[in-house]
C-alpha cells in the first residue's frame, strides 16, 4: 500500500454536517479554513469516504480528504490503517450536541420518508435507510452515549501524530468563517455536552 502524503480527516456522527463542510472545501467557500488545513491546491486533492479509502490509497493518491462517520464502527480499521499509513494527518472533528444531532436526523428520516411515497423506485433502499436513522436516533437521544463515541474517537487520535481541531457544528451555517474550538478535546466536549 502506497502512502498518502497528506490526509485531512473530516470526522463526526452522521448529521453533523461533514458533507456539508467538505462541499464548502471544494467550491472554495471557507478559504480561511482551507489555508489552514493546508489545502493551497483544490485540484490535487482527492475526496473519499472511510469505506473507500484503502482503494484510493492503492491508487496513489498523495492528498486525501476522507468523510469519516463516527457511528460507523465497521470502518474503524480502515481509519487506523489510514493513520498508520499517511505521512501528514490533520483531522477535523465537527462536535454537535446531542439534541441538535437528533433534530438533524429526524429531518433526514422526515425526507426519506416523503422520498418513499413519492417514488416507486428504490423503495427497498428508502426502508432500509429510515430504519438505519430510526435507530441511530435512539442513539442520538442518549447524551452519554453520543460522548462515548467522541471519547472513543479522541484517544484512538492521541495514538497517532495528528494535528487535531474540533469544529462547533452549529457554526457551520453562519459564513466562511469556522469556528474553530483549538487543539483541546475538552473545548469539543464541552460543545457535544451543550456547556456554555
Amino acid at each position: 500500500m502506497q502512502k498518502t502524503k497528506q490526509l485531512i480527516l473530516i470526522a463526526g456522527p452522521a448529521a453533523s454536517g461533514k458533507t456539508f463542510l467538505i462541499n464548502k472545501i471544494m467550491h472554495d467557500q471557507c478559504p480561511g479554513l482551507s489555508e489552514l488545513l493546508g489545502i493551497t491546491d483544490l485540484a490535487s486533492w482527492n475526496f473519499t469516504n472511510a469505506r473507500d479509502s484503502k482503494s484510493a490509497q492503492e491508487e496513489g493518491f498523495k492528498r486525501l480528504i476522507v468523510h469519516y462517520d463516527l457511528y460507523n464502527q465497521r470502518n474503524g480499521k480502515k481509519i487506523d490503517q489510514l493513520l498508520l499509513t499517511s505521512s501528514q494527518i490533520t483531522t477535523l472533528t465537527l462536535c454537535i450536541p446531542p439534541q441538535v444531532l437528533a433534530h438533524r436526523n429526524w429531518k433526514r428520516i422526515f425526507h426519506h420518508c416523503q422520498r418513499w411515497l413519492r417514488e416507486k423506485k428504490n423503495r427497498k433502499f428508502l426502508l432500509r435507510k429510515i430504519y438505519s436513522l430510526s435507530k441511530r436516533q435512539i442513539r442520538n437521544k442518549q447524551k452519554s452515549k453520543v460522548i462515548a463515541i467522541y471519547n472513543d474517537w479522541f484517544d484512538l487520535l492521541q495514538k497517532h501524530q495528528t494535528n487535531s481541531y474540533w469544529v462547533d457544528s452549529t457554526s457551520l451555517d453562519n459564513d466562511s468563517t469556522i469556528h474553530l474550538l483549538g487543539e483541546d478535546r475538552t473545548a469539543g466536549l464541552r460543545v457535544v455536552q451543550n456547556l456554555e
